[in-house]
Parts: C-alpha cells; sequence; structure tokens
C-alpha cells in the first residue's frame, strides 16, 4: 500500500510547525528537545479545552496538515474545512459571508500567537 496524500482547504490561520511556536504558551508542552505533534496536541487541548476544539458551540477548529510525523497546524473557522482523499474529489461550497474574525483574533491575543487575517488556505496531510 503507497502513502496517501490528502488535500484539506480551510478558511483560517496557518501556524506552522511546533516548532514555530517558540514564545507562546505553546512552549510550555515541549516534551524534553521534542517539539512535535505531542506537544502541539496537548497544547492544543491546554488552549481552548476539550469542549472547545471537540464540541460546540465553539466556531473554531484545529486543523493537522503536513504529515504524521512532522505536523504543522491551521486554526480555522468550523464550517469552512473540507477535505479531499487521493481519488476521491470533493465538491466546495464556499460560504456567502466570510466568519466573523473576532474569535480567531481573541485566540491568538490569549496565547501568545501572531495574528494575521484569516484567508482560504489549501494544504495536504501525508500519511
Amino acid at each position: 500500500m503507497g502513502i496517501s496524500n490528502d488535500g484539506i482547504l480551510v478558511y483560517g490561520i496557518d501556524f506552522g510547525s511546533a516548532d514555530d511556536m517558540v514564545g507562546t504558551t505553546a512552549a510550555l508542552f515541549e516534551e524534553g528537545e521534542e517539539t512535535g505533534d505531542v506537544g502541539i496536541e496537548k497544547w492544543m487541548s491546554y488552549a481552548g479545552g476539550e469542549e472547545f476544539w471537540k464540541g460546540e458551540p465553539g466556531p473554531l477548529v484545529y486543523v493537522r496538515h503536513c504529515s504524521y510525523d512532522y505536523p504543522m497546524f491551521i486554526i480555522g473557522f468550523k464550517g469552512t474545512v473540507t477535505e479531499a482523499s487521493r481519488g476521491n474529489p470533493s465538491s466546495i461550497t464556499f460560504p456567502t459571508i466570510e466568519p466573523d474574525p473576532a474569535p480567531l483574533k481573541k485566540f491568538c491575543e490569549e496565547h501568545g500567537l501572531e495574528y494575521e487575517p484569516p484567508r482560504w488556505l489549501l494544504c495536504t496531510m501525508n500519511g
């Protein structure tokens, strides 16, 4: 079986890899010299709480991309994520009104993340 590359489209902000998180509250969760997925997953749980990321009515969503071995992440808006697995195209329906950026801006301010206006991002997950 080969490696699959899946496409992901999301409206949000790309924050790069765990290595890019130095100086933010994410740095609290680095384990030794390893700053990979485990640290970021713990930070994402801390940053908004499990119910914030997995439940309702939180407007934001955590999107992991790049690869499972070297993950990068985007914080985007629920309802804007479209995924397509290799060989299975997905149709795209863009919202007629872009989400209010205020919750994302507040989240960034609270957690020491650099805010920039959200935009449509096309990325992949290799795994």
